[in-house]
């Protein structure tokens, strides 16, 4: 078959996901609650479903759910697209902006899909190296993204796997220095304490945000883009016209309409992430960094890394383990779960020294 492949795809290998076998799920980020637990929540799910027509396409538009999200994030609907998932928006921005050959700037380590989607749409990718602890190199990203003459630009912040956050400042020298599109990835950054930001006025940025953590919706896949109406009318011309599935949305939109009933969790959150990089920085041989996320990062010797993935593996606990990746040498990355569970993640990271 590999005659027939693409040429990009000679070679490449797609994002992996691992067969779950653990009673305990602490690798993907997702949230510990399951909104159908809610009482409130779960009987207005039981009245959509109930109510919903199965036999329509759903709103190509996703007008209601846009309306939601907009006044989630104090914009216009006009600055609101949907997508499945923040993988589609990402794939959308690249569909639009991308050609064959242009270069896409990441930081490095980041998230594997910007570098998958732009290899499979024939982007060239350069990653910049974070300084020392994994702060985002700002300068050097301005001179890759301008000596290259960048395309897109691709910043996560906070970062997934380090839970970096970079402040405003940070961001905004790098847009006001590069000429590139700019996708400012916030899928965690209801988990932070960065002030909003309003970059609408501005037609070479789009925020990437999405459901699936804070708001526990991971299972209906609904990500959303936030850019000036130049900006949404561009990534519209490649959106598939029903690429947001109707339950979903409907769901979604109802979600929203009772938000505080998921906005108050924020400080469990944040209060257990703390607690759990307080507890694990107890461990000389552990170094934890900062988070801005609902998950943590752990970095280790080899002689200890073995002997904690054991430990996690007893506990029946799926961890991000990271193989293969020098930048992330010796790294595990933890999702914040529950405070029982949380425990058990602190109890296996406890070796003999």
């Amino acid at each position: 078959m590999e005659k027939y492949l693409k040429k990009c795809l000679c070679g490449f290998s797609n994002y992996e996901t691992k067969l779950i076998k653990e009673k305990y799920v602490v690798n993907a980020n997702e949230s510990p609650f399951n909104i159908g637990e809610d009482e409130v929540l779960r009987n207005i799910i039981n009245d959509v479903v109930k109510n919903f027509n199965f036999n329509k396409y759903p709103d190509p538009n996703a007008n209601e759910l846009r309306e939601e999200l907009a006044k989630f994030v104090n914009r216009n609907k006009e600055n609101i697209i949907c997508g499945n998932g923040g993988d589609e928006v990402i794939s959308l921005a690249i569909m639009t902006f991308v050609e064959p050959n242009d270069t896409v700037v990441v930081h490095s380590p980041s998230f594997e899909m910007y570098q998958v989607t732009s290899t499979i749409n024939y982007g060239k990718i350069i990653k910049v190296p974070d300084l020392k602890g994994y702060v985002i190199n700002t300068k050097a990203i301005i001179e890759e993204s301008n000596k290259n003459n960048a395309k897109i630009l691709f910043l996560c912040t906070p970062n997934n796997p380090t839970g970096y956050l970079m402040s405003r400042e940070e961001i905004n020298e790098i847009i006001d220095n590069t000429q590139s599109i700019i996708v400012l990835d916030e899928a965690y950054i209801e988990f932070s304490d960065l002030e909003e930001y309003d970059y609408t006025n501005n037609d070479r940025v789009i925020i990437i945000r999405t459901l699936s953590k804070l708001f526990g919706l991971a299972g209906l896949r609904i990500g959303y883009g936030i850019g000036s109406k130049k900006m949404i009318d561009c990534l519209n011309k490649v959106k598939p016209p029903y690429n947001v599935n109707g339950l979903t949305q409907a769901i979604a939109t109802n979600v929203l309409r009772n938000k505080e009933l998921i906005l108050n969790r924020i400080n469990f959150f944040k209060n257990e992430r703390d607690r759990l990089i307080i507890e694990l920085r107890k461990y000389n041989y552990l170094e934890v960094y900062n988070s801005s996320t609902n998950f943590v990062l752990i970095k280790t010797d080899s002689i200890y890394r073995d002997s904690i993935i054991k430990n996690l593996e007893k506990n029946s606990i799926l961890a991000k383990v990271y193989n293969n990746k020098p930048e992330l040498e010796n790294c595990i990355r933890v999702s914040i779960s529950n405070r029982e569970v949380n425990d058990l993640i602190i109890e296996s990271f406890s070796v003999e020294e």
